[in-house]
């Protein structure tokens, strides 16, 4: 039976993305990635010319590890994009085995970025 508290758990999530992108969070993007004890997260942001680059606080890191780890052992999922917008989020999860295991993370992410954006450069001078 799915787990009741994840509904929440994700409105947190994005509220935190809301809260790291230091912009106006709607049309925010959250990549994030997770397994046993660890957890990826990157938010980024279209602003016209580029994209905006912020890493995810302490707080998105544990709340994502959190969720993961909360999700039924047959439903946990290895990668999550959320986007946000007019004050709603849309979550899409991916599973370990639709993932090219020969593809590394950061490519994937770059990928996924191209596929999203184009050829916009996106500026990581802001960590």
């Amino acid at each position: 039976m799915a787990n009741s508290n994840l509904g929440s758990l994700y409105s947190e999530i994005a509220a935190l993305a809301a809260k790291d992108i230091r912009a106006d969070s709607d049309g925010t993007f959250l990549y994030g990635q997770a397994g046993p004890a660890w957890v990826e997260a990157a938010l980024f942001k279209d602003i016209g010319d580029r994209v905006i680059y912020r890493e995810g606080s302490e707080e998105l890191f544990d709340k994502i590890l959190e969720a993961w780890e909360t999700e039924d052992a047959d439903k946990k999922w290895t990668m999550l994009q959320m986007d946000l917008s007019h004050g709603r989020f849309d979550v899409q999860f991916t599973f370990d085995d639709e993932l090219d295991p020969d593809e590394f993370d950061f490519d994937r992410r770059e990928r996924i970025l191209v596929a999203r954006y184009g050829n916009k450069t996106v500026d990581y001078s802001d960590p």
